[in-house]
């Protein structure tokens, strides 16, 4: 017979074993209450069905439906006083399948709330982080966007610099060159002139 946690008000199956198989072996029994009284209403009971429902193999089956919690023990052996076998049940208000059945439910309540404090904290890391990269990506990019504008324009200033300074020595020589050609030209023309007159202005008598 099977023994564990039992609920008050349950029924609870029994199937007894006869020594050597023993086929109509009328088994007789006693149950014993959680204050260890007699009940002989449910041993009438039980007696009938273990009457009645002879398996193959000296197997006969029964029941015991406890109606207080505590400790009920069944005592059963067949009609030549032999096979005795004594079993004591543990009654409570719930039955050790509930109680385990419950408690995973609890478990698995706990889980998925804890798994959902986890997503959300790990949501909420993830969006803190995509923040931080977002603000440190927009603070690079405008840093950048200065320092290339700030180059852009010492560029721009070097440019305008070297153009002055070119474009200032350019005229400068310009001038230079300019002066020496029209010096040349004009030394030149004198030279042209004196000797055009000293050609053209031959000695005379008079």
């Amino acid at each position: 017979m099977a023994q564990g946690i039992y609920k008050n008000g349950e029924k609870i199956n029994l199937t007894y074993q006869a020594v050597g198989g023993l086929s109509a072996a009328a088994p007789v029994c006693k149950i014993y209450n959680s204050a260890n009284a007699s009940d002989t209403g449910r041993q009438s009971t039980l007696k009938s069905a273990l009457l009645a429902n002879e398996k193959a193999g000296g197997r006969y089956l029964g029941y015991l439906t406890p109606n207080t919690t505590g400790r009920w023990t069944v005592c059963i052996q067949d009609k030549n006083g032999d096979g005795l076998v004594s079993k004591t049940y543990e009654i409570g208000s719930a039955n050790l399948d509930s109680v385990v059945s419950n408690l995973l439910v609890k478990q698995s309540a706990i889980n998925v709330a804890t798994a959902s404090d986890m997503l959300l904290a790990q949501s909420a890391i993830n969006a803190a982080t995509a923040s931080d990269l977002l603000l440190l990506q927009s603070t690079v990019a405008t840093k950048l966007a200065a320092e290339t504008s700030d180059f852009k324009s010492a560029l721009l200033v070097t440019q305008s610099a070297v153009n002055v300074a070119v474009a200032s020595d350019l005229l400068l020589t310009q001038s230079a060159i300019a002066a020496l050609v029209a010096s040349d030209l004009l030394l030149t023309q004198s030279a042209i002139n004196v000797n055009f007159a000293s050609i053209t202005s031959p000695a005379m008598v008079s």
